[in-house]
């Protein structure tokens, strides 16, 4: 018989976001699988800490459950950003398929590794698009010495400046301060990230350029997640796949309606040249150097 267990699941992410939503019908799902010996408490919007304090938290086993980006995880170990490779993926659902396939195998294997078990379904958030104010982006050289805000990763801070931009980290409950107050002066972020939050109130262009898959990883510390039975480890993987399935297609709509909605708020909307930011990542020696930082097999 399965000994009953408390865990907390933390994220930093706005209580109203659609991962939210979606963790408030797996969680209680949970408890019902488990006829109520497994109970795990929410705690959305940083209330348990920043990103880099929450998967520290994971790994010492005093959060249980923590969906995140691989942006974040990747400064724990590299191979995670190939999530994140720019325009490596044609659409989200390729980004999906990707890291449930033989590549997310690489990222799941090395994060093991590091105490962490990660599911083989991610959650898609899609795929970032450029915003700014007062900034129409057309070519890479559009870029040059942008202020874009970031997440905390050097992956991301080698990305952006090699694409010339001037990369601002900052934790999303600061974005839109830091918009107003203009140490930020444009955002890489998914439509609906954007449109569906006060960030849309400070910029006013965004550039279509599709320049990562961005989603969230689902990790469960490696002793929580060993201390149940594999029949509960499979359950609760197939009954979030099954989740994540419709969320991932009602995204997709969101995407869509989100554009629609930034076109009607006055936005201008330009596509960037791909090529143009392909040359800057090959003569900069991106692609080159992570290549070699996630390793040739990723």
């Amino acid at each position: 018989m399965q000994t009953s267990q408390s865990w907390r699941c933390a994220h930093d992410i706005d209580p109203g976001s659609p991962l939210n939503i979606l963790l408030r019908e797996f969680l209680p799902d949970i408890a019902r699988l488990t006829h109520g010996t497994l109970q795990v408490s929410l705690h959305p919007d940083g209330e348990l800490g920043g990103p880099d304090d929450m998967v520290d938290m994971l790994v010492r086993n005093d959060i249980q459950m923590h969906p995140v980006s691989g942006m974040i995880l990747s400064r724990l170990t590299p191979v995670v950003a190939i999530e994140g490779f720019p325009l490596a993926y044609a659409s989200s659902g390729d980004g999906c398929s990707a890291m449930a396939g033989p590549s997310g195998d690489l990222v799941r294997q090395a994060l093991q590794a590091l105490g962490i078990h990660a599911f083989r379904t991610v959650v898609p958030q899609g795929l970032n698009q450029i915003f700014s104010r007062g900034r129409s982006i057309k070519t890479a050289s559009d870029l040059d010495g942008m202020r874009i805000r970031i997440g905390n990763s050097p992956f991301l801070r080698d990305l952006f400046g090699s694409l010339g931009c001037d990369p601002q980290p900052i934790d999303l409950q600061h974005i839109s301060a830091a918009l107003a107050e203009g140490r930020a002066e444009g955002v890489e972020m998914t439509l609906n990230s954007v449109e569906r939050s006060s960030r849309h109130r400070y910029m006013d262009h965004v550039a279509l350029v599709d320049i990562r898959f961005a989603c969230f990883w689902m990790c469960v510390n490696l002793d929580a997640w060993q201390s149940l039975s594999p029949a509960t480890q499979a359950t609760l993987e197939a009954r979030f796949e099954e989740l994540v399935s419709p969320f991932s297609r009602a995204l997709d709509r969101q995407h869509e309606e989100s554009l629609r909605a930034l076109a009607a708020k006055g936005y201008t909307i330009t596509t960037v040249d791909r090529d143009s930011l392909r040359s800057r990542l090959r003569d900069s020696g991106f692609l080159e150097r992570w290549r070699q930082r996630t390793g040739l097999d990723a």
